[in-house]
């Protein structure tokens, strides 16, 4: 809906966004006879990951084997999940190295990790290229219920909790 001043000198314009959150509980997804993943990334040839470096730790060869076996390559980019990593920092290296890896704006990010990295991977997806999609691969109980599902995303900033956010 848009109107204009009869000489065009104002222009106001209604515009409405609506997301869509799709939540599904799935075990085994590193598996790789599990097609979930398969399904989103064979078709674009890769997968780039925001991991948690804990979860890298424990489950970075479960992820490398589920990628290599079903011939997709996978870029993993490792942060910190520890609540002082939660910060508009951490966000900005995130955009640089999404930006460096070439990810594309419609090109889904896999988002792995508890809920700090679910905040900070999901903010950093919803202000690279104005909302780049992200698959969330929840590793904990808050993010599984809390960060993972909520479109909302998050980081602290100069000492405040949540000072910077996106949908």
């Amino acid at each position: 809906n848009t109107c204009a001043t009869p000489d065009a000198s104002i222009i106001e314009a209604v515009m409405s966004t609506s997301i869509t959150t799709t939540i599904r509980i799935e075990h085994g997804v590193l598996n790789p006879e599990n097609r979930l993943l398969y399904h989103v990334y064979k078709p674009l040839g890769r997968a780039v990951a925001i991991v948690d470096s804990k979860v890298e730790k424990y489950f970075g060869a479960d992820l490398d084997h589920y990628f290599s076996t079903n011939g997709i390559d996978l870029q993993k980019l490792i942060y910190g999940g520890d609540e002082a990593d939660k910060d508009i920092d951490n966000v900005e290296k995130i955009l640089v190295d999404l930006k460096s890896s070439g990810v594309a704006r419609n090109e889904p990010v896999l988002v792995v990790g508890g809920g700090v990295i679910a905040d900070i991977g999901g903010f950093a997806c919803a202000l690279y290229h104005r909302n780049t999609p992200y698959v969330m691969l929840c590793t904990s109980i808050v993010s599984g219920i809390d960060a993972g599902p909520s479109p909302r995303t998050c980081c602290d900033g100069y000492g405040y909790k949540n000072l910077y956010g996106a949908y």
